[in-house]
């Protein structure tokens, strides 16, 4: 008999990398992780962690950050002042009240 690595589901991946679900599922989307190391089932993935593993340690590096995108849009003169709240539009006048009668019950004659 061929001994088959089983396949297991995203928890215990997420376990194994010590990652959150939701970043193995990114992993997924991103292609980080190859159709090929899992099955989907509906919403259930099941995965082969040693392909996974393989896989993951291939990934190129991301490229590095250039530090001068991380830097804030604004003039020196502006830092640690504080900008007025914007001004919000008056709220719209009540509409005037007509000069009619008071609404009346309908009385039948007797």
């Amino acid at each position: 008999m061929l001994d088959q690595e089983p396949f297991v589901p995203i928890n215990k991946v997420a376990e194994h990398f010590s990652v959150s679900i939701s970043t193995i599922r990114l992993w997924v989307r991103m292609g980080r992780i190859p159709k090929t190391s899992y099955i989907k089932i509906g919403n259930t993935y099941r995965f082969k962690l040693s392909e996974v593993s393989a896989a993951l340690h291939n990934v190129e590096p991301l490229p590095p950050v250039d530090p001068a995108q991380l830097e804030f849009d604004f003039n020196e003169s502006e830092v640690g002042q504080e900008q007025p709240p914007p001004k919000l539009p008056k709220p719209p006048k009540p509409p005037e009240k007509s000069e009619q009668q008071p609404f009346k019950l309908y009385e039948p004659e007797s």
